[in-house]
């Protein structure tokens, strides 16, 4: 039987270091962190570590994209 309160404070998200995002996006490591400086995508520091939420990346990318006329 498993305790369900433990399992809940497990994090669900993945967490993502910025090579990984820029590798995802294919736009250089360099470019993740210029929109990181701006604040253009969502990311988040642990310590000194610059980490990006995979769930609020990909929500940050389907903002971002643009609809075919038609």
């Amino acid at each position: 039987m498993t305790d369900s309160t433990s399992s809940d404070l497990r994090p669900q998200a993945r967490l993502m270091t910025a090579d990984e995002v820029a590798d995802w996006l294919r736009v250089p490591r360099s470019t993740i962190y210029q929109l990181t400086r701006s604040r253009r995508i969502p990311f988040l520091k642990v310590g000194r570590r610059v980490l990006f939420d995979h769930g609020s990346v990909a929500a940050w990318v389907e903002s971002r994209t643009i609809q075919p006329r038609g």
